[in-house]
C-alpha cells in the first residue's frame, strides 16, 4: 500500500510539471528556433527579394555599348573636344591635325556606325554626330588645301591660309549639336573683329600680287562660306539679345 502511494505521488508530480511546460502549439509560430548564424541568412535572403532587378534599379540606355564602354553621347563629345584642341588662340593646327587625321577618321566612322545602328534610332545623338563630321570634314578641307600652299606664302597665300583658318575655327562658337552659342565669353565681340577682318582681308586680295585663277577661285568659295557662317553666328546673337 505504501508503494502503490509513493507510485502515485512521483506520477501526479510528472503530470504537473509536464503541463507546465506543455506549450500551445498555436503559439510556436512566435518562437524562433533558428540560430543566429541561420536568422541572418534569412534576413539576407529576404532582402534580395526586396532588390529590384536590373531592369528595375537602372534605366536602360540604348546608347550604352555592351563593351562597357562609356555612352555614345560622351564619346561623342570627346572626340568634338578633341577637335577643338586643334584650334588655339584662335589659329588651326594644319600639322598636328594632318598628323592624327587618319586615326580620328576611323574613331568618327566607328561612333556613326554605332548610332546608326542603335536599337532605338536617337535624333539628338544623330544630329551631334553628324555635326561632328561636318566639323572634321572642313578640318580636313583646310588641311588639304594647306598642303598645297608653299613653304614661303607670298600675300595672297597668306591671306587663304587666314580665312581657310578662321572658317575652321567658327565652330567654336557652336553647340556639339551645331547650334549657334551667343552667350560664349565675349561672342559679339569676336563676331564683329571676325566679320571686319574678313572684309579687310577680301579686300586685299589680289591687291598686291596678281593671283593665279584657281587661288582666286579658292579665295572666293572660302569668303563665301566664311560670311555665310559669320551670318548666322550674329544672327544668333541679335536674337539673343
Amino acid at each position: 500500500m505504501k508503494v502503490n502511494t509513493a507510485f502515485l505521488f512521483t506520477a501526479s508530480i510528472c503530470y504537473h510539471v509536464a503541463s507546465a511546460l506543455r506549450i500551445d502549439s498555436s503559439e510556436l509560430r512566435y518562437l524562433s528556433v533558428t540560430s543566429p548564424e541561420t536568422s541572418q541568412l534569412q534576413n539576407f535572403q529576404n532582402s534580395n527579394n526586396d532588390i529590384p532587378k536590373d531592369g528595375d534599379m537602372f534605366e536602360k540606355r540604348a546608347d550604352v555599348q555592351p563593351s562597357g564602354e562609356a555612352p555614345l553621347d560622351i564619346r561623342i563629345n570627346d572626340f568634338f573636344e578633341h577637335l577643338k584642341g586643334f584650334t588655339i588662340m584662335g589659329m588651326f593646327r594644319f600639322a598636328p591635325f594632318a598628323a592624327e587625321s587618319p586615326r580620328l577618321d576611323r574613331e568618327l566612322t566607328e561612333l556613326v556606325r554605332h548610332v546608326k545602328t542603335l536599337p532605338i534610332p536617337d535624333p539628338i545623338l544623330l544630329n551631334r554626330v553628324h555635326f561632328a563630321q561636318i566639323v572634321f570634314q572642313d578640318m580636313k578641307y583646310a588641311s588639304e588645301i594647306y598642303k598645297t600652299l608653299p613653304q614661303f606664302l607670298d600675300m595672297n597665300e597668306l591671306i587663304l591660309r587666314n580665312l581657310i583658318q578662321l572658317y575652321v575655327t567658327l565652330f567654336n562658337y557652336r553647340d556639339l549639336d551645331g547650334s549657334p552659342n551667343p552667350l560664349m565669353h565675349e561672342y559679339g565681340t569676336w563676331m564683329r573683329s571676325l566679320s571686319i577682318a574678313t572684309e579687310k582681308w577680301a579686300q586685299e586680295f589680289g591687291v598686291v600680287n596678281k593671283s593665279p585663277i584657281a587661288l582666286r577661285l579658292l579665295f572666293d568659295r572660302q569668303l563665301s562660306r566664311v560670311r555665310g557662317e559669320l551670318e548666322v553666328l550674329k544672327s544668333a546673337m541679335t536674337d539673343e539679345a
